[in-house]
């Protein structure tokens, strides 16, 4: 299914408060990504695409859980067993998780022999967007008493942590998922009267629903900062004093190349630091520049001082947290995907600040990674598991973002504030000021291509007015793109 056969369609609909609604048997991944499309589609269109995260989380969740309840009644048949008998249903749940994962190919089969399916409906009426997940069965006692104890447990839980560490009972592989979906829901200034769950008996049905009120909607408010968090950024080491000296040195325009190389040279990682970036294929230099003042030359001195933020930043957080090599071969990646794209814009005055904006836009990670190591390492697998965007379980986890806090470390460095912005705003960049905003932009754009082939790209969500500054009317275009950026970024690790 392509999404932009019914985009039309969707539209219409939009107009006309009718609901739009699919159909589907077994719901695959493949049938999963056209839905959040669809989602995205809609969003778009009524300029609520801040929503995503939020309402992709709890519709996958929906959709999960009627695929996984349909596939329970074809299991318990297959095992002859009751679904509705007390004593029946617990022996059944206590294979299901692992038989049913081992012969799905098998199970997925007999959903049209039982007539099982999914059905997925938007209504949007009086400024009200309703997202529905309808499968073809009735629930259990049991199940039913599952749902309502889950929500219950939601009102008492106060962020994604606290449920790891209460929730025990994951035999279904429900629990964790309901309490984040009742999270996400107080994260948009609802609770959980919101969400619905209704039984037709007349048409065997089971319904799960939210109405999301869209003119009451807000962001989540964050108003409290790990102390574990601020501890951790307050304990920071300053600058060496050689970057600081060097630093100082570089407010003067006047100051001789040659004085400047002769500190660099006194520094042996930075000086093969410098050399290395001046004979990158990000300068595209005909030979090897093997003489720091040349190098200095070429480079320039904002290039330099965007170096020594680089280079002080890696060697303050490597040394206090460990090398962390995940988190800065991405970032690289990202700074020679700004830097080229800066150039195809014939922005050559942003190429310096879009480069070292790319290299430092996670720094927060860092911190976030080591001072919540468990916890990370559940938030990125249940958001892998769930196919959503990590960092709206990080504002739930943590209290804020990974980009907040990035910016944080960034000011208590006294870095300046372009750089500062485009650590903040790298995941929402039309929040940036007007002054940084281009050079947000860039970043942003680089940092979605970086991640084009390690996680789901939903074309419909990319800001359009950065979209539309480089011609990507198609998600064709975005992996075009892309395919030219790795080029140049091979080419520079080669070099």
């Amino acid at each position: 299914m392509d999404i932009a056969n019914f985009t039309n369609t969707i539209s219409e609909a939009i107009s006309r408060s009718e609901p739009i609604e699919f159909k589907f048997g077994y719901v695959d991944h493949e049938q999963s990504e056209f839905i959040m499309e669809a989602l995205a589609n809609i969003l778009n269109s009524i300029n609520k695409t801040n929503l995503m995260d939020e309402i992709s989380y709890f519709l996958r969740e929906f959709v999960t859980n009627a695929n996984k309840s349909n596939l329970k009644r074809v299991y318990f048949k297959f095992m002859s067993l009751n679904i509705n008998d007390h004593a029946d249903y617990k022996k059944g749940m206590e294979t299901f998780a692992k038989d049913f994962h081992d012969k799905l190919d098998i199970f997925k089969q007999d959903f049209e022999k039982y007539s099982l399916y999914t059905r997925v409906s938007f209504l949007l009426k009086n400024h009200v967007l309703t997202v529905s997940v309808k499968n073809s069965n009735i629930p259990t006692r049991e199940e039913l008493e599952r749902i309502r104890n889950m929500i219950e447990e939601s009102k008492k839980t106060r962020d994604i942590a606290e449920a790891y560490q209460k929730l025990s009972d994951l035999t279904e592989g429900t629990g964790l998922g309901l309490i984040t979906s009742m999270l996400m829901l107080r994260s948009i200034g609802l609770d959980e009267s919101f969400y619905k769950v209704n039984k037709d008996d007349i048409n065997n049905e089971t319904s799960v629903s939210v109405d999301i009120y869209l003119d009451t909607v807000t962001e989540m408010q964050v108003d409290y900062i790990s102390d574990l968090i601020i501890s951790e950024i307050n304990n920071l080491p300053v600058f060496p004093e050689k970057i600081k000296e060097l630093e100082n040195m570089l407010s003067d325009m006047d100051v001789a190349f040659s004085k400047v190389a002769s500190v660099i040279q006194s520094d042996m990682t930075l000086t093969a630091e410098l050399l290395r970036i001046v004979n990158s294929a990000q300068y595209m230099l005909p030979q090897k520049v093997s003489n720091i003042t040349n190098a200095i030359s070429l480079i320039g001195f904002k290039g330099l001082k965007n170096l020594l933020y680089s280079y002080g930043t890696q060697n303050i957080l490597t040394r206090k947290f460990g090398k962390m090599d995940e988190i800065w071969q991405h970032s690289y990646r990202v700074a020679s995907y700004a830097y080229h794209l800066a150039h195809d814009m014939k922005r050559i005055d942003l190429q310096d600040d879009a480069y070292i904006g790319g290299i430092l836009h996670d720094i927060g990670k860092i911190i976030a990674v080591t001072a919540y190591p468990i916890l990370m390492d559940m938030i990125n697998s249940h958001c892998i598991d769930k196919g959503i965007s990590s960092s709206m379980v990080e504002r739930l986890s943590l209290g804020l973002s990974h980009a907040r806090i990035g910016a944080d470390i960034a000011r208590h460095w006294n870095f300046p504030d372009n750089i500062v912005d485009v650590i903040n705003y790298h995941h929402q960049p039309l929040l940036s000021p007007d002054e940084t905003k281009d050079l947000v932009h860039i970043v942003y754009l680089a940092n979605i291509l970086a991640h084009i082939n390690d996680q789901t790209i939903y074309f419909s969500l990319i800001e359009k007015s950065i979209l539309k500054k480089y011609n990507l009317k198609y998600k064709q275009d975005l992996f075009a793109l892309e395919k030219k950026l790795d080029y140049y970024y091979e080419l520079q690790i080669k070099k």
